[in-house]
């Protein structure tokens, strides 16, 4: 079954659109996690325990994993919240498209991806069993400099002047 169509079926099972994320920041953990080989594994396993009945999906960040003993517990979050029936998104969109070849992009249900690297980057995982969402908009405050300016269109400018107001729109935003 496709993920698109798991990912439906979740929703119905759970009877809404909750997807939690599993991003463990480490010197924030409780101190009883932290007696664990993978503190951040025990943790996020307490997370997937009490939720797992009532969301949709989980989301993992590589960024929350990046050391030796986080791409263990990285993996091992996936196999056990996939264990639990539910789908796992790669939330990877900060930073390149993930290596198609790479273990953890067969062990996730989806990615998350920049539109801009274009359409032959992410051509690896379109033709992939996995489903991906293509970042449109992102939340953080800085976003709104690039995501809120206008776009020309073509024809705004006949006769090669801008009026005042086409040339207002294509200032990038001051702070």
């Amino acid at each position: 079954m496709a993920f698109f169509d798991r990912l439906r079926d979740r929703i119905r099972a759970t009877d809404g659109t909750l997807a939690v994320g599993l991003n463990p920041v480490l010197a924030r953990l409780p101190d009883d996690c932290r007696e664990y080989d993978y503190p951040r594994r025990a943790f996020t396993r307490r997370i997937v325990d009490a939720t797992h009945e009532h969301v949709a999906a989980y989301t993992v960040s590589p960024a929350f994993y990046a050391d030796a003993e986080g791409w263990t517990a990285l993996a091992e979050t996936v196999a056990y919240a996939r264990g639990r029936g539910v789908p796992v998104v790669l939330d990877a969109k900060d930073g390149d498209v993930p290596n198609p070849d790479a273990d953890l992009l067969d062990a996730v249900d989806a990615v998350t991806v920049s539109p801009y690297l274009g359409r032959d980057a992410l051509a690896p995982l379109l033709d992939r069993d996995v489903g991906v969402f293509v970042t449109c908009r992102t939340p953080n405050a800085g976003a709104a400099d690039l995501q809120d300016r206008p776009v020309a269109c073509e024809g705004e400018r006949e006769g090669g002047t801008d009026d005042e107001e086409t040339t207002e729109r294509r200032r990038w935003p001051r702070r």
